[in-house]
């Protein structure tokens, strides 16, 4: 039986970012991601293929998401 997730009823060939997204420098993105607006990516985060993350979304600094993941909208997502 197939579940469907955002990632599997899309292929992200490029990587889809919103203009009004932060991500910090430091931070590496593999292919085949979406970030929606607001989203604010911090310090030395990895966010691995097919990761879907949602509006107004906080990943704090050395976060490592995914892959095949979907964060949903207002999330905020950090280490201990």
């Amino acid at each position: 039986m197939r579940i469907a997730t955002p990632y599997a009823t899309r292929l992200y060939v490029v990587n889809e970012i919103h203009p009004s997204a932060f991500i910090h420098p430091s931070s590496y993105l593999d292919d085949s991601i979406c970030i929606q607006e607001g989203v604010r990516i911090w310090h030395f985060c990895h966010l691995l293929e097919y990761t879907h993350i949602g509006a107004h979304v906080s990943i704090g600094q050395n976060c490592v998401v995914g892959p095949r993941v979907s964060i949903g909208a207002g999330s905020k997502i950090q280490t201990m």
